[in-house]
């Protein structure tokens, strides 16, 4: 089992090359799409290099996507959806998307500390 610096240290390496930036750019609070310039396809390629690097699924594409999430007519998440997000991401703060329900405001609470955690329970580490 890879320990919490082995898994910091490769999902750095990932990001620096699907982002093509500097490693010094990933500070924990950098977010994916508005501070490191990703889009949603490179959610998509950092989910096939983690899946090849790690022999399991991990599917980042759900912390911006999640199935099932109730909305109403203007898209914005119902609180029975933000509680579905809190359950499944129970290291992410959450408040923002309380405030801002729009579904968009998911993309926000991609930060590389997010990722991280993400990848973290995905891999079992303790």
């Amino acid at each position: 089992m890879l320990n919490d610096k082995q898994i910091r240290e490769a999902l750095d390496e990932m990001l620096v090359e699907v982002l093509q930036v500097e490693p010094e750019d990933l500070a924990p609070d950098a977010r994916f799409f508005e501070d490191l310039g990703g889009e949603s396809i490179d959610v998509l390629e950092l989910t096939f290099l983690a899946e090849k690097r790690f022999g399991r699924r991990i599917d980042f594409q759900k912390m911006v996507a999640p199935d099932d999430l109730d909305m109403d007519e203007h898209r914005r998440l119902t609180p029975a959806a933000i509680e579905k997000i809190g359950e499944a991401l129970p290291f992410v703060d959450l408040n923002d998307v309380r405030r801002d329900p729009d579904v968009e405001s998911l993309r926000r609470l991609l930060t590389v500390e997010n990722l991280y955690q993400f990848l973290r329970r995905k891999l079992g580490a303790a």
